[in-house]
């Protein structure tokens, strides 16, 4: 009868110990998960104003090239336009390295959803154990 009582307290205390590791995992995740999201949305935000650069610098080149004034004015706009198209082309390298940067932190989001599915699972399967351990040992006494 103590042998079980024992074994009993003993596994109430690893069952403890067990749900506390699996609840400071579950933080962890949790936290990456947080930190991750704000990653992305500012990454998200950031290409959402990298594409409305690139919109207005596309006008600014149409409306540059569809107003010729002679030779001079011609020879500033080539100017500006190239100065233009230099910014376009830093912006769409911006552009490109962001999206592969949101990809990526996609990708580790999606990887912490599949932790956290995991840990869910682990967790329903201790009640389950400790369900049937407690109906053995009341059963037994």
């Amino acid at each position: 009868m103590r042998e079980m009582e024992s074994e009993i307290r003993r596994l109430k205390q690893r069952e403890a110990e067990d749900a506390k590791a699996l609840e400071t995992m579950v933080q962890h995740v949790e936290d990456n998960l947080r930190r991750t999201t704000d990653r992305a949305v500012a990454a998200e935000n950031h290409v959402s104003k990298l594409k409305q650069e690139i919109k207005h610098l596309k006008s600014h080149i149409h409306h540059m090239q569809s107003e010729p004034k002679g030779a001079a004015a011609a020879e500033d706009n080539n100017g500006d336009l190239n100065a233009i198209r230099l910014k376009a082309q830093a912006t769409s390298l911006k552009l490109a390295s962001l999206s592969r940067d949101a990809e990526q932190q996609f990708k580790q989001l999606l990887g912490g959803v599949e932790t956290l599915k995991v840990i869910a699972e682990t967790l329903a399967c201790i009640d389950k154990v400790v369900e049937d351990n407690e109906s053995r040992h009341s059963t037994a006494l």
